[in-house]
């Protein structure tokens, strides 16, 4: 959860349209579990429109929509792995600081379920992050 939140910030300060975090809890709360309030972002719903505009209109959109996904990929990051406040982490955390964002933001291990799942979280395996050479 904490890496969603860093990560959408640090997308939407690179020009990505994401919405903003009005708040989210990573650990113990009232609430029992953890959570992300964001804001709701503007505009209708794609797929209640998409049978009801000309094919000059779909393609635009699919075109506006590679152009946004590729956003993420023109960003020059200093090592690879999962994107994370450092106010969210331990400080034992093996970090890699990144600019670009309010607040101190870093690269730290992997938080992808592939590398955590099961027993998996017991084994002594590095998961990031990874520097560039």
């Amino acid at each position: 959860m904490a890496s969603k939140v860093a990560t959408m910030d640090f997308i939407r300060a690179h020009g990505a349209p994401t919405p903003r975090i009005l708040g989210y809890a990573i650990d113990e709360n009232p609430v029992g579990s953890e959570y992300i309030l964001m804001e709701k972002m503007s505009g209708r719903a794609i797929g209640d429109e998409w049978f009801d505009i000309s094919e000059q209109q779909r393609l635009q959109i699919l075109h506006d929509m590679v152009k946004l996904e590729s956003k993420p990929f023109s960003i020059q990051m200093p090592a690879s792995a999962s994107i994370y406040y450092i106010h969210d982490l331990g400080p034992d955390t093996s970090k890699v600081h990144i600019t670009g964002v309010d607040g101190q933001v870093c690269v730290c291990p992997y938080a992808g379920l592939r590398w955590w799942y099961d027993k998996r979280e017991d084994l002594a395996l590095y998961r990031g992050p990874r520097k560039y050479p």
